[in-house]
C-alpha cells in the first residue's frame, strides 16, 4: 500500500508543476509512520478539522505534528496527526475501526517552526496552497524536530 501511495505522490509532484509544491516537499521529508493499536484511541476531534487538530494535540505535547498524506479506504487525502518519539501515528482526528490497513506518510515538524509558520499564514497546516510558501525555501535543520534528524526550530 505505502508503494501505491508513493506512486500517488510521484505523479502528483510531477503533474503540478516543476517549481517547489507540497508533493514533492514530501517526497523528498516525508517517510511512513507506523500504524499501532494506540493510534485511534483517545478522544476523537472534529471530522473534517485534522490540520487544527494535529496543531492543538502537537501543542497540548502529545506528539510531533506531522503533515502529509493518509488513505482513507486506499485513496490518498491530505491529512495531519502526531507522532510519537518511536515514529507511530496518534490520530486526533480520524476513527480507526472503520479500516485497518491505513497508510500514513508525511513530514514531522518542529513545534516552534509549526506556531510560526501557522501564526504568519492564519491557516491551520503548512502544505497547502493557502499556507506560507516560505516552508519551500527551508533547510531540513529548520523544520525538522530534533528526534527525527533536525536541529529543532531555528526559525
Amino acid at each position: 500500500m505505502t508503494a501505491d501511495l508513493r506512486r500517488y505522490l510521484e505523479h502528483m509532484a510531477n503533474v503540478l508543476s516543476d517549481g517547489p509544491n507540497p508533493m514533492k516537499f514530501i517526497l523528498a521529508h516525508g517517510r511512513e509512520w507506523a500504524v499501532t493499536s494506540e493510534t485511534f484511541k483517545g478522544r476523537r476531534y472534529p471530522a473534517r478539522k485534522c490540520f487544527m487538530n494535529a496543531a492543538h494535540a502537537a501543542i497540548a505535547g502529545r506528539g510531533v505534528y506531522v503533515e502529509g498524506y493518509a488513505t482513507m479506504m486506499g485513496i490518498p487525502i491530505e491529512h495531519a496527526w502526531v507522532a510519537d518519539d518511536a515514529g507511530c501515528v496518534i490520530d486526533p482526528t480520524w476513527r480507526g475501526d472503520d479500516e485497518p490497513t491505513r497508510v500514513y506518510f508525511g513530514v514531522p515538524f518542529d513545534l516552534d517552526c509549526m506556531m510560526s509558520l501557522m501564526m504568519e499564514s492564519k491557516v491551520y497546516g503548512l502544505l497547502g496552497y493557502s499556507s506560507s510558501r516560505r516552508i519551500f525555501d527551508l533547510s531540513p535543520d529548520e523544520f525538522l524536530p530534533k528526534q527525527f534528524g533536525g536541529c529543532g526550530s531555528l526559525l
